[in-house]
């Protein structure tokens, strides 16, 4: 790859993309393909910047300290053994015929706990969920109507066909040569393996299932990436009716490439209108069910005699998305130019760096003098910003609420905000960039319009939406 010129590598990646998803063959290994395609996305990005910079590698390749992993690992061990008695107790205990709602949400995520209890509230009887990951939340561990599906433990038992995992090397190679990419098949041989052993035991769960009862739905929250597609291909295989539901915002228009779910239930009316735009999908599978704890409550800065500029990092170690654009150094010389900038306004304003809350940073990975780093909590910092500056994150919709200067760092990726005028974009890195977003700062009206085109003040319910867009 030695012979790829840095400012065009995104291009080839669109390129390799198009054709990679154009090569079909049948419907499931459509399926596994789709599976594959960000984690062959992030093997090509971390070989491509390992010959550019170390420094762009780091974020792609630190590792957790040791202890936090040795803690990490015991507490799953925990659950996972428990979990799996109780899934043993459904399989071979419970006499009765049983419905079952499956689901698949993100792990450790306040918001999907809040997914996770309004559709206990109104989890109609004789029915169990069971969730395609581990819970660490011992409220759902003692639930006699929640279980989660010991995903690891039936990897022992699959064995894979060597033959089935060259067929799609040969498909990934054929793609790549076409636009002049070599490769080593072995570095996706892993990747491949683990998609066709999902493939193969999402299988096996539904054939447990359905021996044990009824499956009225499945519902997840990431039906565009990874094992997405295989799970949508079981149950819609198996004539199951399969729902997404909004985890964030979709940032980027190639966040809407293929969708799969039969309905999609999104927080607002701008989600619906893309979705309907870039997928081209029918309106009357779309419901908008407003955010489950999201409205618009406007509140006010903290006068005082320091001010704070505030830079929101995205997400870098554990980013999904996968751009030249957004490379650690590139990063590092925007936060440079925009805290010279800073120092025009005198001495008494602050630079503060937000890292993604996924992502451990330290002061030794900016390497910048006079700049802070904090992972206080936002709403901590917030009320003391001056201007916040932030890139490609939802969060942006979020900030609308606090009455302070915003400015979207513009990359040129095709991203939500490219539409949203209203707030102002930095492309420049100039004085005069910043000196029109403090006089033209957005009212709270337009703040509040803006706002609610995606999280729709509605009250958030589940049931009543999956029962109307079902009909």
């Amino acid at each position: 790859m030695n012979n790829i010129k840095i400012t065009k590598f995104d291009d080839l990646m669109r390129e390799f993309f198009i054709k990679w998803e154009r090569f079909e063959n049948s419907e499931e290994f459509t399926a596994v393909k789709r599976s594959l395609t960000f984690g062959i996305k992030e093997k090509f990005y971390k070989n491509y910047f390992s010959e550019i910079s170390l420094t762009d590698l780091k974020f792609y390749n630190t590792s957790l300290p040791l202890g936090y992993r040795i803690k990490k690992i015991i507490k799953h061990i925990f659950f996972y053994s428990l979990y799996s008695v109780k899934w043993l107790n459904i399989l071979f205990y419970r006499k009765n015929k049983i419905n079952f709602i499956v689901v698949n949400f993100l792990p450790d995520k306040k918001q999907s706990i809040i997914y996770m209890d309004k559709i206990f509230e109104t989890l109609p009887s004789n029915t169990a969920i069971i969730h395609l990951g581990i819970r660490y939340e011992k409220e759902f561990l003692f639930d006699t109507n929640f279980y989660c599906f010991p995903f690891f433990f039936y990897r022992f038992l699959i064995r894979i066909n060597k033959k089935d995992i060259e067929k799609y090397s040969e498909a990934i190679n054929k793609s790549a040569s076409k636009v002049n990419i070599k490769m080593d098949s072995h570095v996706f041989y892993g990747l491949i393996a683990h998609s066709l052993k999902g493939l193969a035991i999402y299988k096996i769960l539904l054939v447990h299932l359905l021996k044990r009862g009824n499956v009225l739905y499945f519902i997840q929250d990431f039906d565009f990436i990874g094992v997405g597609y295989l799970m949508n291909y079981v149950f819609k295989n198996n004539e199951i009716k399969v729902y997404s539901i909004d985890h964030a915002i979709t940032l980027y228009k190639s966040g809407f490439n293929i969708r799969t779910s039969d309905f999609f239930l999104v927080w607002g009316k701008e989600e619906k209108e893309r979705l309907q735009n870039y997928c081209n999908i029918n309106l009357n599978s779309i419901s908008v069910i407003g955010h489950p704890d999201k409205k618009f409550n406007p509140l006010n800065l903290i006068s005082k005699k320091k001010y704070v500029w505030l830079y929101l990092m995205n997400a870098y170690r554990s980013s999904i998305f996968h751009l030249e654009s957004l490379r650690w150094g590139y990063l590092l010389e925007r936060i440079k130019k925009l805290h010279v900038l800073s120092k025009e306004f005198g001495s008494n304003v602050e630079f503060i760096i937000k890292p993604h809350p996924n992502d451990k940073v330290t002061q030794n990975d900016i390497r910048l003098n006079n700049i802070k780093i904090s992972n206080d909590e936002l709403e901590e910092i917030l009320p003391k910003a001056q201007i916040v500056f932030f890139e490609d994150t939802s969060l942006g919709i979020d900030l609308l609420n606090y009455d302070t200067c915003l400015a979207y760092i513009d990359t040129g990726n095709e991203t939500l905000y490219s539409s949203i005028e209203e707030i102002p974009k930095i492309r420049k890195f100039e004085i005069e960039e910043i000196n029109t977003i403090f006089q033209s700062k957005i009212s709270l009206s337009k703040r509040e319009e803006i706002y609610e085109r995606f999280y729709e003040p509605k009250v958030f319910s589940f049931t009543n939406e999956i029962t109307k867009i079902s009909l």
